[in-house]
C-alpha cells in the first residue's frame, strides 16, 4: 500500500505543473485572442484560439472557450466569408492538434471539414487530406502504460535495486532493469504504429 501511494503521489507531483501548464497557456492564448477579436483583427485572433485549443487538457476551460468562439464565428452567416474559412481552418487544425484517447471529436472534425468544403468547394485545401490516417487510440494507450511502466521501473530500480550502502541487491536490481526494456520497447513499438 505504501509503494503505490508513494508512486500515486510521485506521479501526481509529475503531472500536476504540466497540468497547471495547459490551463495557464490556454488562459493567456485565449485572453490574446479576445483582445485582437474585439478590435477584428481576425486572422491573429483565430492564430491564438487555434494556439489555445492545441493546450486542451480535461478541464481546461480556456481551450474549450476557444472552440466555442471558433465555432460561433463559422456558424455566424453575416461575416465575411474569408474570413470564416480561415475561422474553420483555425478549429480544424486545433482539433487535430488536440486529439486523443481523451477527446475524441471525429464527428467535430468531419462537421468542420464539410463547412470548410462548403463555403471553400473550388479548392481542397492541403491541410486536409482526403484519406487522413486516423490515429489509433487503442495504441496510444498501450505507449502511455509503456511509458509509464518504464518510469515505474526506472523508480523501482533506484529505491529498490540498491542497498543503503550502494551495494546493488541483484535480484530486484535485474527485474527492474528486465522490467524497464521491455517496458520501454512497448513504449517504442506503439508509438511507432500509433
Amino acid at each position: 500500500m505504501k509503494l503505490a501511494l508513494k508512486s500515486f503521489s510521485l506521479l501526481l507531483l509529475f503531472l500536476l505543473p504540466l497540468y497547471v501548464r495547459t490551463i495557464i497557456e490556454g488562459r493567456v492564448q485565449l485572453r490574446k485572442a479576445d483582445e485582437l477579436f474585439l478590435k477584428e483583427q481576425y486572422s491573429l485572433a483565430f492564430s491564438h484560439y487555434r494556439s489555445a485549443l492545441h493546450w486542451w487538457s480535461p478541464g481546461n476551460i480556456y481551450a474549450n472557450r476557444a472552440e466555442v468562439q471558433l465555432e460561433t464565428f463559422l456558424g455566424d452567416k453575416t461575416k465575411e466569408k474569408k474570413d470564416r474559412i480561415e475561422a474553420a481552418r483555425a478549429l480544424y487544425e486545433g482539433l487535430m492538434a488536440s486529439r486523443n484517447f481523451l477527446h475524441d471529436d471525429r464527428l467535430k472534425r468531419e462537421e468542420v471539414k464539410d463547412a470548410l468544403y462548403e463555403l471553400s468547394p473550388e479548392s481542397r485545401p492541403s491541410y486536409v487530406r482526403a484519406n487522413r490516417t486516423e490515429v489509433l487510440y487503442h495504441f496510444q494507450i498501450v505507449a502511455q502504460i509503456g511509458f509509464w511502466g518504464w518510469i515505474f521501473s526506472i523508480f523501482s530500480i533506484i529505491f529498490y535495486g540498491f542497498k543503503p550502502q550502494g551495494s546493488p541487491k541483484w535480484r530486484p536490481l535485474l527485474r527492474g532493469v528486465f522490467s524497464g526494456i521491455c517496458f520501454f520497447l512497448l513504449w517504442i513499438c506503439a508509438l511507432s504504429v500509433a
